[in-house]
């Protein structure tokens, strides 16, 4: 469980042609849930997963739209892991850390999760999803994208007072891309472990002017990847750790980066220009030198913004043999 105490550069869009599972239909109204925002669509964790199944076994997409999916102590307990005892005997943990695991959606296929929040805040607890051991071509999370104010996130109460608080996990999963992004008036806490990943974006439109702030918690981890090509902008504090990626870009407001014991290898995966030098004769542009090219990759670690602190330890950069 969570405390709540713990203190794109362009992203590829893809058309395709097979059915997407839209739910669009309002279900039973949860009476027992206090949210602070109305939703369109109420459901129970076992509903939205059955509907992921059914969508990845028939080769479909799968879009969801301004949904609250509450977590139910007794249709959802196979959700949640067995932690607590009670006396001798193994009780579930239904404190709002809740798994999906085993998913897996075709190589040509989307799931786009607009504007829907996982569970109920506790008073102490801020409830959590996490992806484990699944695979996707695509897998989008937006939460508020177009409705965010002028408003930081350092101007909420140190109680938490508000449901300003986004969390969404990521434990071996395989993805072609993985976009998650917030606007600034909730905080956004990932966590990506033990994957296989091409293009992974993520985005809270963090806005302190990079100041720095004692954290030893940082609110995006990614730890034990492999990952091809990362971009992540405007969030508090970022740490990178027993990564192997190819190019990492850091973009906009950051408090703190760490960055720790990854290997940036030198490829050809993110090539993004091909061209042959030329010299110009009138208004025709001739190849100065037959059979050269120039070639534009995007390798290594890319900081490109106001950050507070930046702490780099024992991080390997190969180079082309």
């Amino acid at each position: 469980m969570k405390k709540i105490l713990l203190i794109l550069l362009f992203v590829p869009s893809f058309v395709f042609s097979q059915g997407t599972t839209k739910i669009s239909t309002a279900l039973d109204d949860y009476k027992s849930i206090d949210i602070s925002k109305d939703y369109k669509q109420k459901k129970t964790l076992s509903q939205f997963v059955k509907e992921l199944e059914d969508a990845a076994n028939n080769g479909e997409n799968y879009l969801l739209e301004d949904c609250f999916i509450a977590y139910d102590s007794i249709n959802d307990i196979k959700f949640f892991e067995k932690t607590e005892y009670n006396g001798s005997v193994e009780m579930p943990n239904f404190s709002g850390d809740a798994f999906i695991e085993d998913i897996h959606f075709s190589d040509s296929s989307f799931v786009d999760l607009i504007n829907c929040k996982f569970g109920k805040r506790e008073k102490k607890y801020v409830p959590t999803v996490t992806f484990r051991n699944c695979s996707f071509n695509s897998f989008t999370y937006s939460f508020d994208r177009g409705e965010s104010t002028s408003s930081s996130i350092t101007e909420f109460d140190t109680d938490f007072s508000m449901q300003d608080m986004i969390i969404v996990d990521f434990d071996n999963i395989k993805s072609g891309i993985l976009d998650i992004n917030c606007s600034n008036r909730y905080k956004l806490d990932v966590t990506i472990s033990n994957s296989e990943i091409n293009f992974c974006n993520i985005s809270n439109d963090y806005t302190d002017g990079g100041k720095g702030i004692d954290a030893w918690s940082a609110d995006i981890r990614i730890e034990n990847n492999e990952i091809n090509h990362i971009n992540v902008s405007n969030v508090e504090v970022l740490g990178m750790n027993g990564n192997t990626c190819t190019f990492v870009g850091i973009f906009g407001e950051f408090a703190n980066c760490y960055f720790g014991e990854n290997i940036f290898n030198a490829s050809f995966n993110n090539t993004w220009e091909i061209n042959q030098p030329a010299i110009r004769e009138g208004s025709t542009f001739i190849s100065s030198v037959k059979n050269e090219f120039n070639i534009t990759n995007r390798l290594g670690l890319y900081i490109a913004g106001n950050v507070g602190l930046i702490n780099c330890r024992k991080n390997i950069f190969k180079q082309f043999s």
